[in-house]
């Protein structure tokens, strides 16, 4: 059984998930954060609502419906926990932005827009259904919560490499670049690493780069204090 584990972000996640099963032949059943506290069978909507899935009956569910992977984020559980969790799988997978920048800026927009508006938008067609979501000009990016949580990061990438052996590393800015044939061949070579066996013709929908919906220019207008936040852009930065 595969998991995917991501550090920050949650589209990436989900887009490598989606992307693995329905490449692989002879994929079972794929979890989609079924952590978390909101999950109502995301991913396996044909199957009869599965019991809510804890780190003690997880195996056993995924044994009943023959699940071959599942797609974690890491703030679902604390440190410990996760380690334990990832430990169940054959594979790992970890899946982090490099640039920690953009993941804050991006989860700011939405967390300022929420705390303005009570208005929750955090996924993508969340998003562009958002009355107003690029026209609210947000409070400034807090630099120093901002700076005290990458120090975080840091500390718990280097713990989870440390306790969990990851099969694969991978941060999002590596795998979501370059042409169609650059994203096949960075899917094939993680397929060729996980002992996965590719269908004869590969579905590389869920690798489209073309669904971002923030940018910088976004930034730049919405958020007052975008140009400090992007100066510390090659300074907070998360490496293995």
């Amino acid at each position: 059984m595969i998991c995917v584990f991501a550090l920050t972000g949650r589209s990436g996640s989900t887009s490598l998930s989606e992307a693995i099963h329905k490449n692989m032949k002879n994929a079972g059943e794929w979890l989609a954060e079924p952590l978390s506290d909101g999950y109502e069978n995301w991913g396996v909507r044909h199957l009869e609502k599965l019991p809510k899935i804890t780190l003690s009956n997880l195996q056993d569910v995924a044994k009943q419906y023959n699940v071959t992977l599942v797609k974690t984020l890491e703030f679902y559980l604390n440190v410990g926990e996760n380690i334990k969790l990832l430990n169940m799988f054959s594979d790992n997978v970890l899946l982090y932005r490099k640039y920690f920048v953009d993941h804050y800026v991006s989860k700011w927009m939405s967390c300022d827009f929420k705390n303005q508006t009570n208005t929750s938008a955090f996924y993508r067609d969340e998003i562009r259904n958002t009355k107003d979501f690029f026209k609210l000009v947000r409070n400034p990016v807090d630099i120093e919560q901002m700076i005290s949580n990458y120090n975080l990061f840091s500390k718990k990438i280097k713990t989870y490499i440390d306790k969990v052996n990851f099969d694969s590393i991978i941060t999002y800015e590596s795998f979501y670049c370059g042409s169609e044939q650059d994203r096949k061949t960075r899917l094939l070579e993680l397929f060729d690493k996980l002992k996965i066996e590719p269908k004869d013709k590969l579905d590389l929908s869920p690798l489209s780069i073309d669904g971002k919906h923030n940018s910088y220019d976004n930034y730049e207008r919405l958020i007052p204090n975008w140009k400090e936040v992007l100066s510390l852009k090659e300074e907070l930065i998360l490496q293995e």
